[in-house]
């Protein structure tokens, strides 16, 4: 007799190949009826049944194993033989029919014969006996083979966790005493099919039964993609105009039979260099000026052969190849040139025919993601995930992803662990390219980035190409490591001389210097630029400055011979050349650089809150150091915004750009902005306004801030930071003016209120008095729309709201609310300054706290009410909510409460359990001083909860945001829960005990003490089909369900730990345990539209905007009502009724 678990094993597969067939027979009844399919559903439907099939032999094998079997036994296996021969049938008619559906057009030909044929009858007997078996199944044998006393002693066996995971659900289901087969038995093996689905499919189908939802997918690479990520590869010279032509010589001359290629755009510029017909006066040509052929080949011999150990690395399995080289000889335009270059690929795939090349680009002048080991793994993360689908797909259901929204969500240790189980994980080999280890932020140091580059190239697969300055530290770690190295200032003479008579040919050609001029000048300038195409690029515009001035032959060459060798001292000699001699021109040159100088900051201005359309201003812009310098013309335009003279500005951006690129000695430079997907924005007529001024090079930067000659240059001028930081801060106000004249464009106001923030916390008092002198000017701009949060259609928050948001200015909102000028409804200020969202609270890069008790205290004098329903909106980096024509209305208790409950998912729980975190003090001393005036704690409140099956974790969420209409997987599932807000702040404050100090403990003890916990309501259920579209079931009776509940409100729940790490057994089979008692319940399916508005009919503390009064403008309707798959088209009907007046009604 065979053990229960064996016979339940038979009966398990049996049960999916019931459910496959019937799947296959549904299919093929549609190519019957002439109606469209998928061929490739139909064959992994029939492939994944074989494969059922073959278990069911298995299991009946191991059933009939032993001693003698039962009567049941006997019977079972009688009806498994059965079922496999009618499954066996089947497999031949989908043959049949796959063969038909490969004929393409000719299945016209042969539909009306399908139809009539003997193949549907056939078909249509088969589903007869496969349906017969699965009666007999449901009916008699289940309760044979195994009762529900059966089931609870399985269970309790040691070796039951060992069992297959469709054996293990099988008998939980049956020892929770759900028998009535026809309902609980058909959804428990449909989850059990799904289960079998991803253990059998081949790792590109299980692949894509993970990735989620094309939004989805986009909001995780944007999670890990910084606006900056590809910034100074787009700075960098076009691989087009780059003159590396030496690089893969030999490769050229191999696949060219001897003769060198001449192969895309990169030869191009050297090939014409090289067979200019132009001759001289003496009528000899001129393609070798500055080099005899002789030479010329000797020397490019010599350099073709070092460059051959970079190829001949390409092709061989050395994990690590370094490129040395000297500030600005052109290591980072070398490594653009080689990563876009077909040929790197070519020669890569000698080794190996499937090969990703990746690149990161390090810059230490830049922001934190430029310069830092974080930058580099969130990088090199997005471009694998960018390539390659699959991969983004795995990872997506191997690990619990669902926390990472934003940039900063992200943290150095996860993204670490991710990015190597891709790299273990990958099909394919690896060359990385990372430009400038010695660009790595202090804080990160070498030695950090070094160890990690030694990690990864431990990966059997992976190889890494490395550039940097020939520092002492960097130049230790290659010996020791036995690197092959190659130093670029010796081998670039060929691409110097190119790009040389490139840019001399036109001069010559109008003859304002001699053939031998031009042919010394080329000479000279290589030999004394050293390998450095800075030096040679910066030497060269000086002498077209003394050609365009008139300058003879005599003068150039005394002029070139003036210049010094080497870049400090170069730029040093071009300031006092362009500003010596004119303390005017020499002052406003300083000051350009001191604001180039001010902490890097991105602006995003957003052109369409509903398509999340925008570009990234990069801090200083033209326009902001014009109206810097201007403050005339910059008060014209905050104070008219309207009605300015763009001819005005046009002419002003020009003359600011002409002296910022005359008077800067050529160390700065005028960059466009980027759209959020990091393209260039295309010019028009005042579009300098919003360009960015950078440092043409990181050796500029340096020298005014390192040097002895560059800190000589920067103490020359007498204003002092605060007034510098004051005129950007103005200036960029004057540039959203203008923006917001041209586009309708709403600058960011928190961004403008950070850099307020900033002054004051850099200056003290000093930079207070300067910021609140300001606030009238931008609670103007803020009220007539110039700034913004872009909350619309909602109500913008109160001005003082927001203020009071930021410690540096509590002190003024203290005062401020007390003015009638400025204050407006206690209750408004108080609901708008606490509604944070647990991504701005813990945001690294941001100074944001809870309001203090006493502002707090203040405001409820004042008449502030803490219980009575409003608009409430917690802001989030995103505008994730405009999707959503809901809005939720609570008490601002209830919603500071809500804050408290996100602030426990992960990331944010670490940092809200430290010590140090001032949040939690402040968010227990605002409950503690709110809770006693409640007059309704039992008030309901909507908790919705996205679980991940395959970690058994979960979060708490949002209930109204668009990343919240959609399940992340097919084996994600979320709960909308009716509750009580007694239950969640009892929880909050339960997970917050370790934080209690002095007072409080017995307060909040007392407290929890006189609440009650009710278990709470399930009333709704989302989940996503195994086609990724999204299912919404009601919950038909709305009872409490304490075995699901219980789960879920736990304060040491282990199923709230850290992300990206192993899923843990038991919280599996918890989890799993949930979602198959959810399954036996009396579910109906609806949509999001109906779910949500019976919501908000009930009054649950959401409305819809009808209901709500909100009338979005004409652009939000526009937009949605062109998009046929927006999921809300009833409401959106009825808004089109209503006004574009988004005023608070309530």
């Amino acid at each position: 007799m065979a053990t229960g678990f064996e016979a339940l094993g038979a009966v398990s597969a049996v049960f999916q190949v019931i459910s496959f067939s019937a799947e296959i027979i549904a299919l093929c009844k549609k190519i019957y009826d002439g109606k469209p399919t998928a061929n490739d559903d139909l064959e992994s439907h029939a492939t994944r049944m074989s494969e059922a099939i073959s278990r069911i032999e298995d299991r009946c094998k191991a059933l009939q194993t032993g001693q003698k079997s039962t009567e049941a036994e006997m019977k079972l296996n009688e009806i498994a033989k059965s079922c496999q021969l009618s499954a066996q049938e089947l497999q031949t008619e989908v043959r049949f029919v796959t063969d038909m559906q490969r004929k393409g057009s000719m299945i016209k030909v042969f539909r009306s014969v399908l139809r009539a044929s003997s193949h549907r009858k056939k078909i249509e007997r088969l589903e007869l006996a496969l349906s017969r078996c699965r009666q007999v199944m449901e009916t008699e044998m289940l309760a044979l083979i195994c009762s529900q006393s059966d089931a609870q002693k399985l269970k309790q066996e040691a070796s039951f966790h060992n069992l297959a995971s469709d054996v293990q659900t099988l008998v939980v289901q049956i020892a929770q005493g759900y028998i009535k087969l026809e309902d609980s038995m058909r959804v428990e093996y449909q989850a059990t099919r799904d289960t079998m689905i991803r253990q059998t499919a081949d790792t590109q189908e299980a692949i894509k039964d993970h990735i989620t939802t094309e939004v989805q997918r986009k909001e995780l690479l944007q999670s890990l993609r910084s606006p900056e990520m590809k910034k100074r590869y787009n700075d960098l010279m076009d691989s087009s105009q780059a003159t590396f032509s030496r690089v893969f010589a030999s490769y050229d001359r191999i696949t060219a039979d001897g003769t060198v290629e001449s192969e895309g755009p990169s030869h191009d510029g050297e090939k014409a260099a090289l067979s200019r017909p132009e001759k001289t006066e003496s009528g000899e040509s001129d393609q070798n000026l500055g080099e005899e052929p002789s030479s010329l080949k000797a020397e490019n011999g010599h350099i073709e052969a070092v460059w051959s150990r970079f190829t001949e690395w390409l092709k061989s399995d050395n994990p690590l190849f370094c490129i040395l080289g000297k500030p600005g000889s052109g290591k980072s335009t070398l490594v653009k040139f080689v990563v876009d270059n077909s040929k790197t690929r070519s020669l890569l795939t000698q080794r190996s025919m499937d090969v990703h090349v990746l690149s990161h680009f390090f810059w230490k002048i830049g922001l934190p993601s430029q310069n830092s080991v974080k930058g580099l793994l969130c990088s090199l993360i997005h471009q694998i995930f960018h390539a390659d689908q699959t991969m983004l797909g795995d990872a997506m259901s191997r690990y619990d992803l669902e926390s990472y929204r934003h940039y900063d969500d992200w943290s150095e240790r996860s993204l670490r662990t991710l990015l190597f189980h891709l790299f273990k994980l990958k099909n394919s080999n690896i060359c990385i390219f990372i430009d400038g280890l010695d660009e790595i932020c202090t804080s990160d140091g070498l030695s950090k980035l070094t160890q990690l580059v030694n990690d990864i190239v431990t990966i059997q697969g992976i190889k890494i190409c490395v550039t940097s300055r020939p520092e002492t530290l960097v130049v230790k770690w290659l010996a020791k490591r036995s690197v092959s190295r190659i130093l670029l200032e010796d081998l670039t003479s060929t691409e110097m001389k190119t790009y040389l008579r490139e840019s001399l040919r036109p001069i010559c050609l109008e003859n304002k210097v001699s053939d031998q001029t031009c042919d010394f000048l080329i000479y000279e300038l290589v030999r004394k630029a050293q390998g450095v195409f800075l030096w040679l690029y910066l030497s060269l515009r000086s002498l077209k400055i003394g050609i365009e001035s008139g300058d003879t032959d005599s003068m150039l060459i005394e002029r070139l011979e003036g210049l010094p060798d080497d870049l400090e001292q170069l730029y040093s000699d071009m300031w006092k050349r362009m500003n010596e001699s004119s303390p005017p021109h020499r002052d406003t040159a300083i000051a350009y650089f001191r604001y180039a100088l001010q902490k890097p900051q991105r602006i995003w201005a957003c052109f369409s809150v509903e398509k999340m359309d925008g570009m990234l201003i990069t801090q200083p812009t033209v326009g902001q150091i014009m109206c810097a310098e201007t403050p005339a013309l910059q008060d014209a335009m905050t104070k008219n915004y309207s009605t300015f003279d763009r001819a005005t500005i046009k002419y002003e951006c020009m003359k600011t750009k002409r002296a910022i690129e005359t008077r800067c000695a050529g160390m700065l430079e005028v960059k466009p902005p980027l759209t959020v997907q990091g393209s260039c924005l295309m010019h028009d007529e005042i579009s300098l306004m919003w360009s960015g001024v950078v440092f043409i090079h990181r050796t500029a930067h340096d020298f005014l801030t390192d040097t002895e000659a560059g800190h000589a240059i920067m103490q020359r001028q007498s204003a002092s930071e605060i007034e510098l930081a004051t005129k950007l801060l103005k200036g960029i106000l004057a540039v959203f003016c203008v923006l917001h004249s041209r586009t309708e464009m709403c600058g960011p106001l928190t961004m403008v209120l950070e850099q307020t923030n900033q002054l004051v916390e850099i200056h003290g008092p000093e930079g207070l008095q300067e910021v609140v002198s300001m606030f009238p000017l931008l609670e103007r701009l803020y009220r007539n729309g110039i700034i913004g949060t872009y909350h619309h259609p909602l109500p913008e928050p109160h001005f003082l709201g927001l203020l009071a948001r930021y410690a540096g200015f509590h002190a003024f909102v203290t005062i401020a609310i007390k003015s009638p000028a400025l204050a407006s409804s206690p209750t408004d200020i108080l609901r708008d300054a606490l509604s944070l969202s647990p991504a701005w609270i813990f945001s690294s890069h941001r100074e944001l706290v809870f309001p203090s008790l006493d502002l707090i205290q203040q405001l409820l004098t004042m008449g502030a009410s803490v219980h009575t329903t409003g608009f409430s909106c917690r802001d989030s980096y995103g505008i994730s909510l405009k999707y959503v024509p809901f809005v939720r209305i609570d008490t601002i208790f209830a919603n500071v409460i809500g804050t408290g409950l996100l602030s426990l998912n992960l990331p944010y729980r670490n940092a809200l359990l430290s010590e140090s975190s001032d949040f939690s003090t402040r968010f227990i001393d605002c409950i503690l001083s709110m809770a006693p005036t409640c007059p309704e704690l039992k008030a309901p409140m909507l908790v919705r909860i996205n679980v991940d099956r395959q970690h058994g974790a979960f979060h708490f969420a949002e209930i109204l945001q668009r990343e919240a209409l959609a399940s992340d997987s097919s084996q994600d599932f979320a709960l909308v829960i009716e509750t009580r807000l007694t239950l969640v702040l009892s929880y909050v404050l339960a997970v917050l005990k370790p934080l209690y100090h002095g007072v409080a403990i017995s307060q909040v003890e007392d407290l929890i003490h006189k609440l009650d916990t009710p278990t709470p309501k399930l009333r709704f259920v989302i989940s996503s089909t195994e086609h990724q579209t999204t299912l919404y079931e009601r919950v038909d009776c709305e009872q409490s369900h304490p075995e699901i509940m219980d789960l879920f409100f736990q304060p040491d729940l282990p199923a709230m730990r850290p992300p990206i790490t192993e899923a843990d057994q038991d919280s599996i089979w918890e989890v799993n345990r949930i979602w198959s008692v959810i399954r036996t319940l009396s579910l109906t399916v609806t949509d999001a539209e109906t779910a949500y508005i019976s919501l908000a009919d009930e009054e649950l503390g959401i409305r819809t905007y009808p209901q709500a009064k909100i009338a979005p403008p004409e652009s939000w309707l526009e937009y949605y009502n062109s998009n046929p798959e927006y999921p809300f088209p009833r409401i959106l009907g009825e808004l089109k009724a209503l006004s574009t007046d988004g005023s608070r009604s309530l």
